[in-house]
């Protein structure tokens, strides 16, 4: 909400002095907004909507994206209008939080039903968005990083180089039951079944397990199939009968 609210007098497009028209001729134009998002950093998705002014998003808009650091976080803007369509309003935005992933916008028209805002924001997808907060950074309180995916990895594991056959399996085996949830295996350390195996003979939620792999150069230039077949190698030890 701004600090001042609009008027309908501040609102007549038709009167080229009216505040409206003033803030949007007006590159420095920053209206105050009422309050405060407190808790910002808690967020991992904004929905960004807004009314088109002159075909651009209102200035108190561009208020409130230099007010917070949306770095990694993900914003989808939306539009309401009766004519125009949301283009260089989303985009012209897109500076003022450029660290953020930013989706498509969309336009919905006056008089558009919750319904239909409804079903639009669950087919975006959402649910896989990564947490906002410290992405790619080493919590070495909790000795954790996050991932792009969101979830917080474990910084410290068992690497598995030169541990081949039941040596292999056993280490991991052990590392397992002592509390370990990072494993690292590669292609080359022809491996990665046992470490599969070991995993999947843990009795561990899959889940809480982290199992990182590497391709050889040799692999880059099929890298999709080298993936496939290390999944397929890894996994197919896991796998419920």
């Amino acid at each position: 909400m701004p600090e001042i609210p609009y008027t309908a007098d501040d609102l007549n497009y038709n009167n080229s002095s009216s505040r409206s028209n003033r803030e949007q001729s007006d590159p420095s134009a920053r209206p105050a907004i009422s309050g405060s998002v407190e808790n910002m950093e808690d967020y991992n998705v904004v929905l960004l909507g807004y009314p088109v002014w002159h075909g651009q998003a209102p200035k108190i808009i561009y208020t409130f994206l230099e007010s917070y650091e949306f770095s990694g976080k993900t914003i989808v803007p939306f539009c309401t209008s009766h004519s125009s369509g949301i283009g260089s309003s989303d985009t012209n935005l897109h500076v003022l939080a450029p660290g953020a992933d930013w989706r498509s916008g969309k336009r919905f028209p006056g008089g558009t039903g919750r319904e239909t805002i409804t079903d639009w924001v669950h087919g975006l997808d959402l649910s896989r968005t990564p947490t906002a907060t410290g992405i790619g950074r080493f919590d070495f309180e909790t000795g954790t990083v996050i991932l792009n995916s969101g979830y917080a990895m474990p910084i410290n594991g068992l690497g598995t180089y030169s541990l081949t056959g039941e040596t292999c399996f056993t280490s991991v085996s052990a590392a397992l039951e002592r509390g370990v949830r990072l494993i690292d295996t590669a292609y080359m350390y022809h491996n990665e079944a046992e470490v599969g195996r070991a995993v999947r003979e843990s009795g561990i939620p899959r889940e809480e397990i982290f199992v990182i792999t590497k391709l050889y150069p040799s692999q880059f230039a099929n890298a999709e199939d080298a993936i496939d077949q290390a999944l397929l190698v890894v996994s197919s030890f896991w796998v419920s009968a």
